[in-house]
């Protein structure tokens, strides 16, 4: 019995086996490719959710219907100005087109809620100084 990496007339590596299908490949394939273009971007969505249709985008746009397709259903790339152009149009930051919009709602909910908390926490420090100084008078008085 052959061991799985004996050297053999079909199989000239003595490290990598070839077995199966691989044996004749005519072509060459790189696992690491992707099948079909598939782009980082949630356009779809975020045209959902804001309410604009591709037709409306396409018209503030001019892009052109073609473009404005492919953009859409992430057959075309995308570049710094397409991304810009979909966000000024559906008042989104640029980097909220990249993440679905139930994520990027739920940071700015987030940065909303820390926000109110460090406004809290300032007003809380402000009483408290108020209240310092106060107390720094009638001491002071009372002498």
């Amino acid at each position: 019995m052959r061991t799985m990496f004996q050297k053999t007339e079909q199989n000239t590596s003595p490290f990598v086996p070839i077995t199966g299908n691989d044996r004749f490949a005519s072509s060459s394939y790189n696992r690491n490719m992707v099948k079909g273009v598939r782009h980082d971007w949630f356009l779809k969505e975020w045209l959902a959710t804001t309410g604009i249709s591709q037709a409306d985008l396409d018209r503030l746009t001019e892009w052109g219907k073609r473009k404005t397709s492919e953009l859409v259903s992430c057959k075309q790339r995308y570049n710094r100005e397409v991304v810009n152009e979909a966000a000024a149009i559906l008042h989104v930051a640029p980097y909220e087109l990249l993440m679905h919009p139930d994520d990027a709602m739920a940071i700015r909910q987030m940065r909303g809620a820390a926000q109110k908390f460090i406004s809290i926490a300032h007003d809380a420090d402000d009483v408290r100084e108020a209240a310092q100084m106060g107390e720094g008078r009638k001491t002071g008085t009372d002498n």
